[in-house]
């Protein structure tokens, strides 16, 4: 090797370099010769970079002879294995650990537990040579000084290992681990390491690496928030940004190469500098490809950025990773907004980007790891195909500011006439019709638990008509007089598709139990099925009028309809053959539900009538009279052998089969009460009206519980996810709510 060294440069060197420090961690080079083949190699280095690394290593070299100290120096510095205790306690560590590391049987002596404990502060010497002269920063691992080389008045920046966590293994690992990837890294984008070491008297773990002067991405965003008046404006002007994802791109596909994923990507983890390069910081999390144990099983990293298989674990770590931080990040860059599982895709919010980028991002950005791209280059060149002109910005176009958040959404939003057969919620008349049944007034909302909102969206340009959960409990359909349905994924509310093209407003939307099809109604009169894994459509059922609600049967064979036409239809699912048409409503059909058996249907009609039929022979079993100026929705109970009705004249009525009578009426909402999901045990339910507000009630006793407050018009469609812990409402200005339930549900009894 010592014949070839003459011949290598640039990043041959390098490269070199690399496979040195390679054979040095396989042992098959001794530390001295180690120090000695990397020096000859940087020796030929003509860039000013590794001829600064290269002097700072002479200086404490020629520092260390003239002392004659014996103690560890950044020349001399520590072998990161020897940092590692190594402990014969330490076999379960190695079993569960993300960072695994096997040692030499070397160890390093931690101190005294009162001297791990002292606080690390500006004023402090280090190795009695390094002066801490202020605080940079502070992190999961450690903190960051400023800190001058007494020796030679040189700055540079010091992580210090946090004193608290020494005691830990395998974050020390971690910090350990953190400076031998960043001593690999040679790249202008990551931050130059200089040496790890270990001060004598505290027992302080840092290591030394390069000061950069700038500010990071982070600061950018919140400065650009303090100064708006509340409008949404890009964070740095287009063609600064498509420059800044270039360049995050080629550092990423760096490490990537170096077998590194560095899992945390976020704006606080990109310092600006002033000539324009940037420098990724932060490897504390990053993890490296060639171990073996690379399964996460539990979080790190920051929520907005993190990719899903990092929050849920289980699942192998890949660069896929990261390039989903990337996605969110391109995304934030090109629309000033921080995406909330793509509900609205860049195109809308920034008119200047080219619709085929929306693909790129949301491939980016999807949920599932396998379906994005597999590699940096695969993304860039979508990136850049898809940004077409815009990849060649000229200079003029650099003062390019987005439109306000309210423009774009006055220049997209989708304004239709809605007829009246469509579900109500956009309208402003208020019907009410008194009845002699009892009312219990709706308590006043100050003197309720009133609770927010924990997720919140813009799904739709025009109203939500209608929701549905997938049986498997991973995806929730939206539909939208907008005429477009939406698929969403509940652990990451991403989007995962998009059906449309309609020419008429969307009424219901229905999954299938067997989760293969999506039956939707529209105002046209049209009752489509779609089969989900072929992503098109399978029957086209002709309704006289508008299809107001539709229901599948428990099998998936049966699939019913309700109409403006005031009837109700059973149809064969997989030939679309009709087999009964229900008569007897004298007004629109609002709503559908099936009993647990799946033997009983329930009809809600705008008669203000409420009728169970038995499905096998289409025979009326129960009819209920009108009253409440018509029903919005109605909903078997779970528990007892009833059902609950919401009506135009913002009541609630909870009605009993055994009896067939009323047993409650509840003076649920002021206007009109439009949308109704009972608790998956039956406890409890949940109304939506006119105000805006959600209001919970328990089901046996006709008591408020709790009011869900957010929505600012109309709460046009509601529905409980299976475990019971999480309300998710639609309203009538195209936004979508998740709420808990955690907070009242264990207390109903």
């Amino acid at each position: 090797m010592d014949e070839q060294l003459s011949d290598v440069k640039g990043d041959k060197i390098l490269e070199a370099i690399e496979q040195l420090h390679v054979m040095y961690e396989d042992q098959s080079l001794s530390l001295e010769e180690y120090q000695s083949k990397r020096e000859q190699l940087l020796a030929q280095l003509e860039e000013p970079v590794a001829q600064e690394r290269l002097q700072y290593e002479l200086r404490v070299r020629d520092l260390s002879t003239r002392s004659g100290s014996d103690k560890s120096t950044p020349a001399q510095k520590a072998d990161p294995k020897a940092l590692i205790p190594n402990k014969e306690t330490n076999n379960n560590l190695q079993t569960s650990s993300n960072h695994k590391k096997t040692t030499n049987g070397s160890h390093i002596e931690l101190g005294s537990k009162e001297a791990v404990d002292a606080a690390v502060g500006s004023g402090q010497k280090l190795c009695d040579r390094f002066l801490l002269k202020a605080l940079l920063g502070t992190g999961g691992m450690g903190q960051v000084f400023l800190a001058e080389d007494m020796a030679f008045g040189t700055e540079y920046a010091l992580k210090v290992f946090h004193p608290w966590m020494m005691s830990n293994e395998r974050s020390l690992q971690g910090f350990v681990q953190e400076f031998q990837f960043l001593e690999r890294l040679t790249h202008p984008s990551v931050v130059r390491v200089y040496a790890i070491n270990k001060d004598p008297e505290t027992g302080f773990l840092f290591y030394t690496m390069e000061n950069v002067t700038g500010q990071d991405l982070q600061s950018v965003i919140d400065k650009k928030e303090e100064s708006s008046q509340g409008d949404v404006e890009l964070i740095v002007p287009i063609d600064q940004a498509i420059r800044l994802i270039d360049k995050l791109s080629e550092v990423l596909k760096y490490i990537h190469k170096h077998k590194i994923v560095h899992r945390d990507l976020k704006p606080g983890n990109i310092m600006m500098l002033e000539d324009g390069t940037i420098k990724l910081l932060d490897f504390g999390i990053a993890k490296s490809l060639e171990k073996k144990e690379t399964f996460h099983t539990g979080y790190k990293g920051t929520f907005f950025y993190i990719a899903p298989e990092q929050l849920v674990g289980g699942e192998e770590v890949k660069p896929a990773a990261d390039i989903f931080s990337l996605g969110v990040l391109t995304y934030q860059l090109l629309t000033g907004e921080i995406p909330v599982g793509m509900a609205v895709l860049p195109s809308e919010l920034n008119p200047e980007l080219p619709e085929t980028l929306d693909a790129v991002i949301r491939k980016a950005m999807h949920p599932r790891s396998k379906q994005r791209y597999q590699s940096i280059d695969e993304f860039l060149s979508a990136f850049h195909d898809a940004l077409g002109p815009l990849a060649r910005f000229s200079t003029s176009s650099s003062q390019l500011q987005a439109n306000t958040l309210a423009e774009r959404n006055t220049n997209k939003r989708h304004t239709s006439s809605v007829q009246r057969v469509m579900r109500p919620g956009s309208s402003g008349h208020n019907h009410r019709s008194s009845s002699g049944y009892p009312v219990i007034k709706k308590p006043k909302i100050s003197d309720s638990r009133v609770l927010k909102a924990i997720h919140s969206f813009q799904a739709h340009h025009g109203q939500v008509s209608s929701m549905s959960l997938s049986a498997d409990k991973t995806t929730l359909a939206t539909s939208s007089h907008d005429k477009s349905i939406k698929l969403w994924e509940l652990r990451s509310w991403f989007l995962l598709a998009g059906l449309g093209g309609e020419q008429s407003a969307i009424q219901d939307v229905q999954f299938s139990p067997d989760r293969e099809r999506i039956a939707s109604g529209d105002i046209s009169g049209f009752l489509r099925v779609w089969d989900l894994k072929k992503s098109r459509n399978v029957h086209q059922l002709k309704h006289p009028a508008a299809v107001t609600t539709n229901l599948w049967s428990p099998s998936s064979q049966l699939l019913i309809s309700g109409c403006a036409d005031n009837n109700v239809r059973i149809w064969e699912a997989t030939s679309g053959r009709l087999l009964y048409t229900l008569s007897g409503h004298k007004g629109h059909i609002e709503s559908l539900d099936l009993d647990g058996s799946g033997q009983l249907l329930l009809s809600a009609s705008l008669d203000g009538s409420c009728k169970v039929w038995e499905v096998g022979s289409g025979r009326e079993l129960y009819a209920f009279p009108a009253g409440g100026g018509g029903v919005n929705a109605a909903a078997f109970c779970v528990r007892e052998p009833g059902f609950v009705s919401v009506h135009m004249d913002g009541s609630a009525r909870l009605w009993s089969l055994n009896s067939s009578r009323l047993l409650h009426t509840i003076q649920a909402h002021e206007g009109r009460a439009l949308a109704l999901a009972i608790s998956p045990m039956g406890k409890w339910f949940c109304t939506g009206g006119e105000d805006g507000a959600i209001h919970v009630w328990h089901i046996s006793k006709g008591t408020h519980v709790a009011t869900l407050a957010g929505h600012q018009r109309s709460v046009t469609a509601l529905v409980v996810t299976a475990d019971g812990q999480r309300i998710i409402s639609g309203g009538s200005e195209g936004d979508v709510k998740v709420w808990s339930t955690n907070s009242f549900v264990p207390g109903l009894i």
